[in-house]
């Protein structure tokens, strides 16, 4: 965690609540770290119920999950020239793996 500056690229961090390897407290800290000080996107998702590689077998949440970062590439990396939004953390969660998502901002800058 000491790596974390400015210049990280914009940064979706996706984390299973039921993670047995690495505590969601860690993973939720290295985001409010990194969007203290990157100037780029940090975007902070806690999916209920997931384990640690969730996503390894074909699932609705790991469709979900890829749909997620596809989005959050796009919208992070457009077309070269486009101007890239400002660093701020968001934390997501899902109500169930298939479930609607609600947001709110915890650090915006």
């Amino acid at each position: 965690m000491d790596l974390v500056g400015p210049d990280a690229p914009p940064t979706l961090i996706v984390h299973g609540r039921n993670d047995s390897l690495v505590p969601v407290v860690e993973a939720a800290h290295f985001a409010e770290l990194l969007a203290a000080v990157s100037t780029s996107p940090v975007v902070y998702a806690e999916l209920p119920g997931a384990q640690h590689a969730f996503d390894v077998f074909r699932s609705v949440r790991s469709a979900q999950a890829a749909a997620a970062v596809e989005r959050f590439s796009a919208n992070s990396f457009g077309p070269p020239g486009a101007a890239q939004p400002q660093g701020r953390l968001t934390k997501q969660s899902t109500a169930s793996p298939a479930g609607a998502r609600s947001a709110r901002a915890l650090a915006q800058r």
